[in-house]
């Protein structure tokens, strides 16, 4: 009998998963009984978070999680975020963004009210490929440059200034 328990910070368990996505538990405690030399994959899903990003009134030492309180910059909610987590993103301009792969719901203001500027050095969004692509909505991308595209192995104007990868909805890309 093995006993798993799942633990993370500011997190509840909702279920536990098999394989199949079939839910085996629901509570934070899981015991499976396994024969020996048997293996089996079993899934903590945990609840999804709000955050909440304001240029002019967040501070990154925040958690994030309350509109009250807000980060300072999209990328400090990134890096709290875990996939199916939402980020609200007040109106103003902020600094260049990198997901990794994690599959987020970044919501701005609208565009031209919540704007990513890459200052004619960086891309704007790198928003990740897949199954852990994030989507990037209502927002203005631009002064985006993309020197190099490390998936592909190319150079030149031609490797996304504005964004790469991810999903962009509502979203007006300029200058890049």
């Amino acid at each position: 009998l093995a006993a798993l328990t799942a633990v993370a910070t500011g997190r509840e368990v909702l279920r536990w998963e098999d394989d199949a996505g079939v839910t085996i538990g629901e509570s934070p405690t899981l015991s499976v009984a396994l024969a020996e030399g048997e293996a089996r994959r079993v899934v903590a899903v945990f609840n999804t978070l709000e955050f909440y990003v304001d240029s002019q009134e967040g501070d990154d030492a925040n958690d994030g999680t309350d509109a009250a309180a807000p980060l300072k910059t999209i990328q400090a909610a990134v890096a709290k975020a875990v996939s199916g987590d939402t980020i609200h993103v007040a109106a103003g301009v902020y600094e260049p963004i990198s997901v990794g792969f994690k599959a987020l719901t970044i919501a701005g203001a609208g565009a031209g009210d919540s704007v990513i500027d890459g200052g004619g050095t960086n891309r704007c969004a790198t928003l990740g490929m897949g199954a852990n692509r994030t989507t990037l909505v209502g927002f203005t991308l631009r002064n985006g440059c993309a020197i190099y595209d490390y998936y592909n192995y190319t150079s030149g104007s031609d490797c996304g200034g504005g964004a790469y990868g991810g999903r962009l909805v509502a979203c007006e890309v300029t200058g890049n």
